[in-house]
């Protein structure tokens, strides 16, 4: 007879049935107990209460974490908590709320190898990185799927070239919805950072929906950085401020629809809304579409660099309203290819 605490779940699919156990656990140290003695493809339930981990997760086989309730499980720390770096290992954690979790190197959650990751229904509240809280590294080339996640009073506290809250430089397949980023800080005087979110492969696909940016202070490099295929789609970016001359930086193609792009503020010297960095090696394509651009501090809506025949971009439908330089002259996209407004 199976315990509640080992309930075994039978799952079929048209080749084969599998066999997978179910773990109920209480604190860290039943939660390593569990680890230990489990399977590939089993789940480990996390009991509502506060889980201070004394050391991190290396996972060397498939397991899905899920939180007893939305909001019951607190996961505190001094570590990465989940780490994965052997192939074809798959994680998937719901559920869990991280918090207070302050390290100078990897990220909350870091993946390096050839496997997916799902993360749905967490949150990141007061968490410090250098790296990034997800930090998905060059090895990783499955598919990461980011669903319902949060991220608040999050913190980048080392000059690396990683972004503050999804930090994605391996070529795989991002799936990114309903997420929220808000209060984002970077405080460092580098500006290696990649900002608040990036896609920094040129072979990467992200495809981002209703995702919110609000409130970021003091970060570099762009809001935004894209090198790879990366569609925004019915998100809000909002009241956030760079320390740098874009809110957009884009290295691939980059298309941005049904999305409010209002009251961001970049600093440097004659910044620019959005910029296409084309280079003898790389082509920047930017798309804009039925979007609403209005009350941004910029020099310029659109800039590029300047190595020919390497950047294109175009915009149907878009609402400027009023964008405004630090002289408080309106600016409007002049140099785009523009069809209609």
């Amino acid at each position: 007879m199976l315990s509640v605490d080992d309930e075994q779940l039978l799952t079929a699919s048209d080749d084969e049935e599998v066999l997978s156990t179910e773990h109920t656990v209480n604190n860290f140290n039943e939660l390593q107990s569990a680890i230990t003695s489990s399977s590939d493809g089993d789940t480990i339930i996390l009991n509502d209460g506060e889980y201070t981990f004394e050391s991190g997760i290396t996972l060397t086989k498939s397991l899905t974490f899920k939180g007893q309730t939305k909001t019951g499980v607190t996961i505190t720390g001094d570590k990465t908590i989940f780490t994965v770096t052997s192939e074809n290992v798959n994680l998937q954690i719901q559920n869990l709320n991280f918090k207070n979790i302050s390290i100078s190197g990897s990220g909350v959650v870091y993946a390096n190898a050839n496997g997916d990751l799902n993360i749905k229904d967490c949150t990141f509240e007061n968490c410090k990185s250098g790296w990034g809280i997800i930090r998905i590294h060059t090895g990783f080339s499955g598919t990461a799927t980011i669903d319902g996640v949060k991220f608040l009073n999050c913190e980048q506290i080392a000059n690396q070239n990683g972004a503050l809250a999804l930090s994605f430089r391996g070529p795989g397949v991002y799936n990114i919805s309903d997420v929220i980023i808000e209060n984002s800080k970077y405080s460092l005087a580098g500006a290696k950072t990649y900002g608040v979110v990036c896609v920094a492969h040129a072979s990467a696909k992200a495809t981002i929906e209703k995702l919110t940016i609000k409130n970021s202070t003091g970060i570099k490099t762009a809001i935004v950085y894209s090198m790879g295929e990366t569609n925004i789609k019915n998100s809000i970016i909002m009241d956030n401020t760079v320390d740098s001359t874009k809110i957009f930086h884009n290295a691939g193609t980059l298309t941005i629809e049904q999305t409010i792009i209002q009251g961001n503020i970049a600093t440097g010297s004659s910044p620019n809304l959005i910029y296409n960095a084309g280079s003898s090696s790389t082509t920047a394509t930017l798309n804009l579409n039925y979007n609403n651009i209005v009350e941004n501090t910029v020099s310029n809506i659109y800039g590029m660099s300047n190595t020919a025949g390497k950047n294109f971009a175009s915009a149907d439908y878009n609402y400027w309203g009023t964008n405004y330089d630090d002289a408080n002259t309106l600016k409007t996209a002049t140099n785009i290819d523009q069809t209609t407004w």
